[in-house]
């Protein structure tokens, strides 16, 4: 399997090297359908770092986005920082939650995370007496706090933290206070529903052997069921698909499929399937979408498209596949969704589960 979706990339609006332009004819020459932008949110106290002006930068993504259609799938989005959140969110497809600083209340100074080595050395010596422990803390604090008021759509390198961490110069990685702190905070992340990013970002500029998150947590958001997508993290053209395989390798040994079910009509517009494609899905019957995949009423499945979260089809076929859906809207939808692949649980609600029951020739859905 190849990907064909990335959601995280940056160009010369903010902090990166390329502009948009070049960015999506670097991922439609790396074989990508759906591309999305995420330029970081307008940040005062960082102007180096931070789009200049969420309205131009809308307006000038949604212009490509016009004249890319039918070729590449452009999605406009903003990686929003605890201490930067979006003024308008509406005009924007999606949200990565991220946090990238640090501030120190008393002196209203604000520390990067991901800046140079020295500024996180200056940040845990003012900040924190010298405990990185504490800092690593209170990083993942904040991590929760902007996905809790926020809600993103997609996590953004959740363990940040580690960039500057070469070789365990700040703190051990395996100390229990560490690992618990992370850990925590990621069952309180997965528990929103948000979507994981797996970020190859540190390995092609060098700071990581392995992506965000570390391999211990991917092994807990296996364990939880928790929906993932790969990511670059782009700053530049040549990095749009940075060791995307075997990356990808990681993810394909998950034990748990845990995915959501959406109307074939809403979600074809949210996904900006071309018109004539959209038209196409509808005339076969498609009721609904999961994981990428239109389906119709008796569960075959229509069309096949790339969405922000990870394609799953191809994890190992022992994986329990659990389903969220709610709504007695979403009844035709889910009853079509659950009859394409034998499921270990559906999670809905009573309005659904009673509409679903009140559907015409209805058979045992998989359970």
């Amino acid at each position: 399997m190849r990907l064909t979706s990335s959601t995280h990339n940056h160009t010369n609006l903010c902090d990166g090297r390329n502009t948009p332009d070049e960015m999506a004819r670097a991922a439609l020459e790396a074989g990508f359908t759906d591309f999305g932008f995420s330029g970081h949110s307008y940040a005062p106290f960082d102007l180096d770092y931070s789009v200049k002006s969420e309205q131009h930068y809308v307006q000038e993504l949604r212009a490509l986005q016009k004249a890319y259609a039918g070729r590449l799938r452009i999605a406009v989005g903003m990686e929003a920082d605890w201490f930067a959140p979006v003024n308008d969110r509406a005009t924007l497809d999606y949200i990565i939650g991220s946090v990238h600083y640090l501030r120190d209340e008393a002196t209203g100074r604000y520390y990067a995370v991901d800046g140079a080595p020295e500024a996180l050395d200056a940040c845990v010596t003012q900040m924190f007496g010298g405990d990185a422990l504490a800092m690593a803390r209170a990083y993942y604090a904040l991590v929760a706090e902007n996905v809790r008021k926020y809600r993103p759509e997609i996590i953004g390198h959740f363990d940040l933290v580690k960039k500057n961490n070469c070789g365990g110069h700040l703190f051990d990685e395996a100390d229990p206070v560490y690992r618990t702190a992370a850990l925590e905070v990621l069952d309180a992340c997965a528990a929103t529903g948000a979507v994981f990013e797996v970020n190859t970002g540190g390995m092609f500029r060098g700071y990581c052997g392995e992506p965000y998150p570390s391999r211990f947590l991917l092994e807990a958001l296996r364990k939880s069921g928790a929906r993932v997508t790969v990511n670059a993290d782009a700053h530049c053209t040549e990095a749009v698909r940075f060791r995307f395989d075997e990356t990808l390798a990681l993810l394909e040994r998950a034990d748990v499929v845990l995915h959501g079910i959406g109307r074939a009509d809403e979600m074809a517009r949210k996904r900006q399937l071309p018109p004539a494609v959209e038209a196409e899905v509808l005339k076969r019957g498609a009721v609904s979408e999961a994981y990428g995949c239109y389906f119709d009423r008796n569960g075959k499945m229509v069309c096949s498209a790339s969405t922000v979260a990870h394609d799953l089809g191809k994890l190992k076929p022992d994986c329990a596949w659990i389903a969220v859906a709610a709504g007695t809207g979403k009844a035709e939808a889910i009853d079509g969704a659950m009859r394409a692949k034998p499921h270990r649980m559906l999670v809905t609600d009573e309005g659904a589960a009673k509409a679903i029951l009140a559907l015409p020739e209805k058979e045992c859905l998989h359970a």
